[in-house]
């Protein structure tokens, strides 16, 4: 999903805008919108080339990695430009909250509960250490791990009616992102195999 460097560094128009494009920085999974942010032709070239969320601080006029003093980072998923090439979306898979105030999003409403929340609650408890946390203990028990992955597939495939299945499938999701924190990947990561699958 992200361009070859070079090519989208030429086709987006930072004059237009002062040397400064819009980029309107959205959920990898979900696709809502999490904030607004600047991008410069020097931030851009970095955040391609580090795939992370890098733009042009204009308060402190100068680059800005987002999450270098809350370490709410964002890993750069995509990058598309508008049809005027004066405007930018990045696809991010985000760490914690995008916003200052602590919010999952910068913009007002309540964002829906998606796998992309499911994950990040996931990455906090296992963050937390707290030997009483559920999920804690699955990542630190493989056996465990693997034995409620199995119980809970065997379900799913004999549950019948519309709710047994919806059940199921939330039981089944939640030890498949406890599995997925314990392998180090992100849904981004499952997506990326799918559509290569689809090719």
């Amino acid at each position: 999903m992200i361009a070859e460097s070079a090519s989208l560094l030429d086709l987006v128009d930072f004059a237009k805008g002062g040397g400064l494009v819009p980029t309107i920085v959205c959920d990898a999974e979900s696709g809502r919108p999490r904030m607004l942010a600047y991008s410069t032709r020097e931030s851009l070239a970095s955040a391609l080339q580090q795939q992370a969320g890098i733009y042009w601080s204009r308060s402190r006029e100068r680059l800005w990695r987002k999450g270098e003093t809350s370490g709410n980072t964002q890993r750069l998923v995509g990058v598309v430009p508008d049809c005027d090439r004066d405007a930018l979306i990045f696809y991010v898979e985000q760490s914690g909250p995008s916003c200052h105030l602590n919010a999952q999003s910068c913009f007002d409403g309540e964002m829906p509960f998606t796998w992309a929340t499911l994950a990040e609650r996931v990455r906090r408890r296992a963050a937390s250490g707290n030997p009483l946390s559920y999920t804690q203990r699955l990542l630190s028990d493989d056996s465990l791990l693997a034995e409620k992955l199995a119980e809970e597939a065997a379900e799913l495939a004999e549950a019948q009616s519309r709710g047994e299945v919806v059940w199921e499938c939330a039981d089944l999701l939640y030890f498949m992102t406890v599995k997925m924190q314990q392998a180090g990947i992100g849904i981004a990561d499952v997506m990326d195999e799918l559509k290569r699958r689809a090719r």
